[in-house]
């Protein structure tokens, strides 16, 4: 896990003119994926600032997931 603070967000415009957000991780993009969102939980659970970053491999790229502090 790494803090948020330690790793710079990038933006980047994808055909539809829609941003999105990623972290450079030893040298590799990382895109930041927030589940919450993407499982529609926020509506059940809120929002919340999650301090952390888990970097996890998926099939050849990297993702980077935001998580409350353990």
């Amino acid at each position: 896990m790494l803090p948020r603070t330690a790793v710079a967000h990038q933006m980047v415009r994808d055909e539809s003119g829609r941003h999105k957000a990623f972290v450079l991780h030893a040298g590799e993009p990382a895109m930041l994926v927030d589940l919450r969102d993407i499982l529609g939980l926020t509506p059940l659970l809120g929002t919340t600032q999650r301090r952390e970053l888990v970097i996890v491999r998926s099939a050849s790229f990297l993702v980077a997931l935001p998580v409350d502090g353990c």
